[in-house]
């Protein structure tokens, strides 16, 4: 506010008396004994402190407009310019200092639109801090925490290094313009940028969830990782007006991207696209192609609409285990099958594999295949059943951990009509029946007889047990052998009754030859007297080599009337074989 005294020059002239309110005005105005208003026009030289109780004001309407510390007064617009007028070991210094460590030391920078606080904020943690609008609402876009680590953020040229020390510079000078590097982490959910780069499978670049959820346009990039699904891939521009991903030098344009095709490649010999990602993933609706999508292409099919996913292909290769959770099923317009092993035609040798089909499970191997219950409890069955299933009551073969097998209908035995009398072919055994491993329990056989018509009288050999012209049917060793032998024959003529003959033999074998101990009464049935002769007798290569020797059934038909016969023998014998 104005002073309440002026100082006066009223008498104070040349020759005149200087009285002493002319010098005691001064005194009282420069040793503020009273309020005096001192304009100085000119220059104002003080060596001295110069200390001010009240307020330096300049209202810039008089020549106090610039500031000169150390120096001049600058010239407008600069206002105020501080200047170390020594040289070495004087470096000026601005300081604002508040009272306490509560307290805020700060600068405002402020226009008619808004105000800026900086400073030390002694109540917010001791940090550096930039504020908008402290008076009102205030905002903090920029704050340093008190004691943050030296070199965290530094610009060198026109690239930022965060926390990478005092090498800064060297590091950062390597860099492209306008680029940024981090000692560790940059995470985010967002990253934009024209050039993203990343060491080592992608580890430095991470989102929110410890994966990328965006990145866009990126120029060039070689590797990201995003959680543990790595992918490669080398774009060099955005994609452009045609949908294709092309490089600047236009040696990348093999990718095309369009909203209703999907994803194309390019194949580089014709120029044309193929599609490989098409479709949609959206629950309930969508379906999804991946693969060749052309027609009878291979591809994947996911399909939220029906709920499955289906391969297109001729042939699906696992390398692992596959695990169905649910129901497995195998169907098409061809007859599906499941194979295990090779693939090869039935019947290959060498190439052992099961096969399972609509109506049929296949075994090819070489020597056994087996089907079995594996479980190792005395209680395990395994059972065969037809028309039905599931449960005991319709079980038609049982097999049990005892080796009994039990059958719950009739048993009917089917087997081929042996080619010759020696050509032995038998409908069942009960013993052992695995050369060499014969022994003393004995094991009994039922044999077909050959097929046979006659129509002349005279015999017919219709079996031959032994050996004859090297083509054993029972392998003989040098031990003994005793065999009970019973044959029924039957025989029907084109026209009339038939006949029945039967008879019982006892054989022996000494090691060298065979011998027969008893022969049993003929039986014979026949009302048509033409069958009045027919019989039943033996024959035997005696006095022969060992594994030779050998004893034959021989029917005397005893009619030239055109019949067809047949036959069956029951052999129980008790002896040991030799290994073929």
């Amino acid at each position: 506010m104005p002073a309440q005294n002026t100082f006066s020059g009223t008498g104070i002239l040349d020759g005149q008396i200087v009285e002493a309110p002319h010098v005691s005005q001064s005194v009282d105005a420069f040793t503020a004994q009273k309020d005096y208003d001192v304009v100085l026009s000119g220059s104002l030289e003080v060596t001295g402190s110069v200390l001010i109780s009240g307020s330096l004001i300049n209202e810039y309407t008089g020549q106090f407009k610039t500031l000169g510390i150390g120096t001049t007064a600058p010239i407008s617009p600069t206002m105020l310019h501080i200047k170390s007028d020594a040289a070495g070991g004087f470096d000026p210094i601005v300081l604002i200092e508040a009272k306490t460590g509560n307290d805020l030391a700060r600068l405002r920078l402020k226009n008619l639109d808004v105000e800026y606080d900086m400073g030390a904020f002694g109540s917010s943690g001791d940090s550096f801090m930039i504020v908008q609008e402290q008076s009102g609402t205030p905002k903090f876009p920029f704050i340093i925490d008190k004691d943050t680590t030296s070199y965290t953020l530094y610009s060198s040229g026109n690239s930022v290094g965060v926390g990478l020390g005092a090498s800064s510079p060297i590091i950062l000078s390597a860099l492209p313009a306008g680029s940024i590097q981090v000692d560790q982490l940059v995470s985010g959910s967002t990253l934009i940028g024209q050039t993203i780069s990343a060491s080592a499978a992608g580890e430095n670049i991470h989102g929110t969830a410890s994966y990328a959820t965006f990145i866009d346009t990126a120029q060039t990039a070689s590797y990201v990782k995003s959680t543990s699904i790595d992918f490669h891939y080398s774009i060099s521009q955005q994609i452009n007006s045609v949908g294709t991903i092309a490089a600047t030098t236009g040696s990348f344009n093999h990718l095309k991207v369009d909203d209703d095709s999907g994803i194309a490649l390019k194949n580089i010999s014709n120029a044309n696209y193929t599609r490989f990602i098409s479709g949609s993933t959206e629950t309930n609706q969508g379906v999804l192609w991946i693969g060749n999508m052309s027609l009878g292409g291979t591809m994947l099919e996911i399909n939220n609409i029906n709920d499955h996913i289906k391969f297109h292909a001729s042939k699906t290769y696992m390398t692992g285990d596959a695990v169905v959770g649910d129901d497995l099923f195998i169907s098409g317009s061809v007859t599906p099958s499941l194979v295990i092993g090779p693939n090869a035609a039935p019947g290959t040798v060498n190439v052992p594999s099961s096969s399972l089909f609509a109506n049929s499970l296949e075994f090819n191997r070489n020597n056994n295949a087996y089907v079995g219950n594996y479980n190792t409890s005395t209680t395990s069955k395994l059972q065969l059943s037809a028309g039905g299933g599931g449960t005991n009551s319709l079980m038609a073969i049982e097999l049990s951990a005892s080796r009994d097998v039990k059958f719950s209908g009739s048993l009917n035995i089917i087997q081929r009509t042996p080619s010759d009398e020696f050509d032995i072919v038998a409908y069942w055994n009960l013993g052992q029946t695995a050369f060499g491993a014969y022994n003393g329990s004995g094991r009994s056989a039922y044999y077909k007889m050959k097929a046979l018509n006659t129509s002349s009288t005279g015999n017919a050999t219709v079996f031959r047990f032994g050996s004859l012209n090297n083509a054993s049917n029972w392998y003989l060793t040098d031990q003994r052998i005793c065999t009970h032998v019973k044959l029924c024959i039957i025989g029907s003529p084109n026209d009339g009754e038939g006949v029945y003959v039967e008879r019982e033999y006892l054989f022996s074998y000494n090691g060298n030859n065979w011998a027969m101990e008893s022969e049993g009464t003929l039986i014979r049935k026949n009302s048509n007297s033409v069958y009045n002769s027919t019989s039943i007798t033996f024959g035997t290569s005696l006095n022969v080599p060992a594994g030779t020797a050998n004893f034959s059934l021989v029917l005397i038909k005893g009619t030239s009337t055109s019949t067809t016969w047949a036959g069956w023998c029951e052999v129980k014998r008790i002896g040991i074989d030799a290994t073929p």
